[in-house]
């Protein structure tokens, strides 16, 4: 009985999931037990880690540091939490499965390629909108740092605080399917999306005859719908509704990503790490969020959700419209909403 309750314990201390409830699993680190012994499963070969102590801390403890931390931005839960680690050991831990999903990010996030992707694509975009020919709504999103110690100026955002500047397209379901996430915080929408692989790919005609919607924010082209600035007929504001319609796709994933993951949300207090670093815990948590879509788990808090939209708001506007994307967003508003 001593043997078997000992074993017990240790087994506990190698896995606190089984001391949890499914729900309390779900509330402490967004995913259902379920999807995190699958995660485990993918990334527990690279994380293992030896110590000179010969008591290594085990890929479940690891992860499960990761997730916390993910969904609180605080080390200080994060060591109520999770038995036994230090705070050195949190941050290390954090970093090396940040590492692995950062990467597992840039292997899995893709943009629609094949015609029968695309279409399906534009036909959820047109069923929400009736607005056609949607491959992608496009925005960016700036996640608060730490003041980094170089060129500290370049990364202070129109709001005056530290960040990096993220690229976003997602397609009708929520998923990201393109980011870009390198920018210090001063950078301009419209200059992250020129230096893009996306806008060279699009240019290029890839696409075929789909195009991105975006903001005020973003310059005109044939493949990247804007709105009418100031929309003085009927079509022009059904247009802009449709419009509207689509990128609040973009908007909600913004919202739904940062409540979800509270350590992209200045409410978290901002990524304590170098920017190098920062760029992996982001693309970590865009990896895990296109993992909650795919599974269909439930939003977070609606409330929670609305005040990150509510921050998220952006008046920029660019005037640097050419005359391809001018004809193109003509022959859209005669075709379909006149």
């Amino acid at each position: 009985a001593k043997s078997l309750k000992r074993e017990r314990i240790f087994q506990d201390r190698q896995n606190p999931m089984e001391m949890m409830t499914n729900d309390m699993v779900l509330a402490r680190y967004r995913f259902p037990k379920t999807a995190i012994i699958d995660l485990l499963k993918l990334v527990a070969p690279q994380i293992v880690r030896a110590t000179q102590r010969n008591n290594a801390i085990p890929p479940i403890i690891q992860l499960l540091t990761a997730l916390r931390f993910y969904a609180t931005g605080s080390f200080f839960y994060v060591d109520g939490d999770v038995h036994g680690i230090s705070r050195s050991s949190v941050s290390r831990v954090m970093q090396d499965v940040s590492t692995i999903l950062g990467k597992l990010a840039v292997d899995t996030i893709k943009f629609p390629s094949t015609a029968n992707e695309q279409d399906e694509v534009k036909q959820g975009f047109y069923e929400m909108s009736k607005f056609p020919r949607v491959i992608g709504a496009i925005d960016c999103t700036h996640i608060q740092i730490k003041t980094p110690k170089e060129n500290e100026e370049r990364f202070v955002n129109r709001k005056n605080v530290h960040s990096i500047n993220c690229q976003v397209v997602c397609d009708h379901k929520m998923m990201i399917r393109s980011t870009v996430v390198k920018w210090p915080g001063s950078t301009h929408d419209a200059f992250v999306l020129a230096q893009s692989n996306i806008a060279t790919t699009l240019a290029a005609g890839v696409a075929g005859d789909g195009w991105l919607l975006g903001d005020s924010g973003y310059p005109l082209r044939s493949w990247l719908l804007t709105p009418f600035l100031n929309p003085g007929t009927g079509p022009e504001r059904r247009f802009n509704k449709a419009q509207k319609r689509c990128r609040c796709t973009i908007e909600r994933v913004f919202g739904v990503l940062k409540s979800r993951f509270r350590c992209l949300d200045k409410t978290g207090g901002g990524l304590q790490f170098v920017p190098e670093k920062c760029v992996k815990v982001i693309l970590s948590c865009f990896y895990l969020h296109n993992l909650a879509k795919q599974m269909n788990l439930p939003d977070d808090d609606e409330d929670r959700i609305q005040q990150v939209l509510l921050d998220e708001f952006d008046d920029e506007v660019n005037v640097n419209g050419v005359p391809s994307g001018t004809d193109v967003r003509n022959a859209v508003l005669i075709t379909y909403f006149s």
